[in-house]
């Protein structure tokens, strides 16, 4: 198990595209790019060992790897270090590529283009007084965040203001309803295509491949086996491709014109629909981080229920609102407008209380390393701009340690509709 921690681990630090940390990725690059090819394959891959491997920022001769050993004892040359070493340099994966001089250079322009405004138009704010769930006033006063400030970091993250005029000078407040516990904000402010497009352009990979509920729902599907699935969110058609070869019926739903053409350029039946307007049922729907989007979630519920046949399985994994990551060092995707819910347990045991299913699963994702950096900073309350090129196995040995301590920063929850 540690090792294929540490072996993700690599994979993370490797997927990094950072200027000041590339020399040292593409270090680490010499010895697992080879293994790395066999990513998202289906090909058992063996993890790497770096418990002795020690890091520095110092120039590195192949000569200091002349033997890496694997888990199955097999070793590596230097001859295939220093084969592999030129294959890399041939695809400009070695030193300073041209691809990553020209993502620099596109940074520095793009560092002094005027922030681009997303407007909806707004004349005044639109005020949310109650649970947009229950309809319940009372609520838990959980944070306050200053617009002000959230339009800055914006400005600065992402090269966009996504806020109208109206809300300048407000508070954003986090609330948590006393009935229901669905934790919402007391403004609504719209999520506009054109704020998903941009964000989607600052990102290496919008929609990511692995995801660590996936493995929960094909657990699921191996024990339930469903006929038919309906996977509501489906971005790039990721899950769809794990399942469609052992499930009858697969069906995607993506609003991302970009992801729809993808999916169905793959030949995979997706589509464009609001699950209101849909009549055919399923035995299994999925909404994989999709709900802390969700603009009704009372419809989106009763909706999904309704397309679901009996003993059917609703599963959904949201953000950990208990998480540390999420609870105390908020990132902008965190909040409104990107994500406008915080979904916990408690709020997922009320909905068993109130509708016709009952919870089967519920797990909490570990944490991850690559939020762990994050979870550092807040406690040292610094920067650590050298997280990945210096102590990386000290680093990682206190998130070894620490890791049991925090929820994962994602909760999975599979209901199953009574009969």
């Amino acid at each position: 198990m540690e090792n294929k921690m540490q072996y993700s681990l690599l994979e993370r630090i490797f997927s990094v595209k950072n200027y000041e940390n590339h020399k040292i990725l593409t270090i680490l690059g010499i010895k697992i790019k080879f293994k790395m090819n066999n990513l998202h394959t289906k090909e058992e891959v063996n993890p790497v060992d770096i418990s002795n491997l020690q890091l520095s920022e110092q120039n590195v001769d192949t000569a200091d790897y002349q033997e890496i050993s694997n888990t199955d004892n097999t070793i590596i040359s230097e001859d295939a270090i220093n084969t592999e070493s030129t294959d890399l340099n041939e695809n400009n994966c070695f030193g300073e590529s041209n691809e990553l001089k020209d993502e620099i250079a596109q940074e520095e322009i793009i560092s002094t283009i005027p922030a681009i405004k997303i407007s909806a138009g707004l004349n005044m704010p639109i005020d949310i007084k109650e649970c947009p769930f229950c309809g319940s006033k009372e609520y838990f006063l959980l944070k306050e965040f200053s617009i002000n400030s959230l339009k800055e970091r914006w400005e600065k993250e992402f090269n966009i203001i996504p806020y109208d005029e109206c809300y300048e000078n407000k508070s954003l407040e986090k609330r948590e309803c006393k009935n229901c516990h669905l934790q919402y904000y007391n403004y609504k402010i719209p999520d506009l295509p054109e704020l998903y497009e941009h964000i989607y352009l600052s990102l290496a990979e919008p929609y990511t491949r692995y995801k660590w509920e996936y493995e929960r729902s094909i657990e699921l599907i191996k024990q339930f086996n469903p006929d038919s699935v309906l996977d509501i969110g489906c971005g790039y058609g990721y899950f769809i491709e794990k399942i469609h070869n052992a499930v009858a019926n697969v069906m995607g739903i993506e609003f991302n014109p970009d992801a729809l053409a993808v999916c169905q350029k793959k030949s995979f039946n997706v589509c464009s629909i609001d699950i209101k307007d849909m009549e055919e049922k399923f035995d299994m729907i999925c909404a994989f981080q999709v709900l802390e989007h969700a603009a009704d979630i009372r419809n989106f519920i009763e909706n999904s229920l309704r397309l679901l046949n009996e003993k059917g399985l609703l599963c959904i994994a949201v953000p950990n609102p208990k998480c540390i990551f999420v609870k105390e060092t908020p990132g902008l995707l965190e909040l409104p407008p990107h994500h406008c819910l915080d979904i916990n347990k408690e709020f997922f045991e009320y909905l068993s209380k109130i509708f016709p299913i009952e919870i089967i699963s519920y797990e909490t994702e570990e944490l991850d390393f690559v939020y762990y950096k994050d979870i550092l900073e807040y406690k040292l309350n610094q920067s650590l701009s050298n997280f990945y090129s210096e102590n990386i196995i000290q680093y990682y040995q206190a998130y070894l340690a620490d890791k049991q301590s925090y929820k994962g920063k994602s909760h999975f929850i599979c209901f199953q509709k009574r009969g």
